[in-house]
């Protein structure tokens, strides 16, 4: 019989590199699911589930088995991910000129690097202001304002299914919107 989840980590919280091993095949492709529906990047979603799975082997010693493994690891995997949109956040935020005195003379502060990463930005905003009102707001609270689910059901006094089922037809959206075009 397969060791469970949790007899895994509890080695792994020892060290056991093989543990982790195992623990790594299980969950990769769930993970690379999971971020793949919040990213639309297949690529960027393989290297936040990597980076999941770095973060569970450091945080190891730490791990008590309270609950769930999968949720404690989801839960690395989301503050991970929530990180990462915080800086892509105060990314936008930095206007162009305080962008270009603090950014190092790489080929990221090139004019024509530039010039593309304000064009993706625009292309973006418009995406999400072409939305119709329910999606648009339904967006900005999760995504602007970092409220959960439960919290936008409660706001909004609609059920959590009716926000999860709206949230993934907003990104259905938002991804037809920012896909690339055939016709241009």
């Amino acid at each position: 019989m397969e060791p469970t989840d949790i007899q895994l980590m509890l080695r792994v919280r020892q060290g056991d590199v093989e543990a982790f091993r195992m623990l790594a095949v299980r969950y990769r492709e769930p993970l690379r699911r999971y971020f793949a529906s919040l990213i639309a990047d297949r690529i960027q979603a393989d290297d936040y589930a990597q980076e999941t799975l770095l973060r569970l082997w450091a945080t190891r010693e730490r791990y008590e088995p309270t609950g769930k493994f999968s949720v404690f690891l989801f839960q690395i995997g989301k503050r991970y991910w929530l990180n990462q949109r915080k800086k892509f956040r105060l990314d936008i935020c930095i206007s162009g000129e305080a962008a270009l005195e603090m950014a190092p003379a790489t080929a990221a502060s090139e004019p024509e690097t530039m010039a593309l990463e304000r064009l993706r930005r625009e292309r973006i905003r418009r995406a999400v202001a072409g939305l119709p009102e329910p999606y648009r707001e339904l967006f900005r609270l999760c995504h602007e304002e970092g409220m959960r689910y439960s919290d936008i059901a409660v706001k909004l006094n609609i059920p959590i299914g009716t926000v999860k089922s709206r949230m993934a037809e907003t990104l259905k959206r938002l991804r037809r919107a920012l896909s690339p075009r055939e016709d241009l």
